[in-house]
């Protein structure tokens, strides 16, 4: 279940900056000139570069120069996992584990699913909102044998119950490299025709 691009849009760093730009630029353009207000929107574009530059390094390397690496930089530590098993699926193509999901799996919720169980089985943590609650607590891992991910991985529901377990699972935006690099280990230690 995706989210609307424009909150997407209103959470990339690599958006402030541009705006920032624009405005400084038309205020110089259209004959107000003010140094100060320059110098700090000059400030602002400079710090929002500086901000999606670093989060933009942690994204996996096959991921960096793509229209959804770039539309995964946001503000905060935090990373749906549904977002990041789109870049994950990105992260793994080649790989003994991306050709078993495309060979068995034929729609794109089962597939995301799927990697979203490999990222669960990696030893970065998870984080999920509890039914009840509004803040995000640790993923209890020990229930991933009781239950699956649904809609694309933002949620996790037991087999016996009828509401989820944990919703808006997520992980830590500099946990991404680690677990394509984990992920991509265990590829090679699987057999290219695994069925």
């Amino acid at each position: 279940m995706d989210r609307p691009v424009s909150t997407d849009l209103l959470r990339n760093p690599a958006f402030w900056a541009v705006v920032s730009f624009l405005i400084e630029a038309a205020l110089q353009v259209s004959g107000w000139q003010n140094s100060y207000v320059a110098a700090v929107l000059w400030i602002i574009v400079f710090v929002l570069l500086l901000y999606a530059l670093a989060r933009w390094i942690q994204l996996p390397a096959s991921a960096m120069f793509t229209l959804r690496g770039l539309g995964v930089l946001s503000f905060g530590r935090m990373m749906l996992l549904a977002e990041a098993n789109r870049v994950v699926y990105d992260a793994l193509r080649g790989t003994a584990i991306r050709k078993f999901i495309d060979r068995n799996f034929d729609e794109t919720d089962q597939r995301l699913r799927v990697v979203a169980n490999y990222v669960a089985g990696t030893s970065v943590p998870l984080f999920g909102r509890e039914p009840a609650g509004a803040a995000l607590v640790p993923f209890d891992k020990g229930l991933l044998k009781t239950g699956q991910f649904r809609a694309d991985g933002s949620e996790f529901k037991q087999y016996h119950s009828e509401i989820p377990n944990y919703s808006d699972v997520s992980l830590k935006r500099g946990d991404l490299r680690r677990v394509v690099r984990e992920l991509r280990s265990l590829s090679a230690h699987m057999p290219d025709q695994a069925q």
